[in-house]
């Protein structure tokens, strides 16, 4: 699916830029390749699309060796980032778009 960036309807969009924690990687904790990790992504930007001003935090299903994390909303406020793309008749455009400062905690639950 391709989209030209100056005919995006931000509306249509959530984006989410994640603070990973540091020594960790984002390939280690959230792995694309498990379909566990996969289907979480899609239900956690759901509910961040449907209830964008709303904090909330879910613990992520993966292996407890690497440890036990939560993705969480970082502040219910989204901030306007720009991003450059091509858009109509090959033109690259600047585009600010509200984005949602999510993060990874890590946290012990024994």
């Amino acid at each position: 699916m391709t989209f030209e960036i100056d005919t995006i309807d931000s509306d249509d969009l959530v984006i989410g830029l994640v603070q990973i924690p540091p020594g960790k990687s984002s390939e280690e904790l959230l792995d694309t390749s498990n379909p566990l990790m996969v289907k979480f992504l899609k239900k956690f930007f759901k509910r961040l699309g449907k209830n964008p001003g709303r904090s909330f935090s879910k613990p992520l299903p993966m292996n407890h060796e690497i440890g036990t994390f939560s993705f969480s909303t970082k502040d219910s406020a989204s901030v306007h980032i720009p991003f450059v793309g091509k858009g109509s008749g090959g033109r690259w455009f600047l585009r600010h778009f509200p984005t949602q400062r999510l993060t990874l905690q890590q946290y012990d639950n024994t």
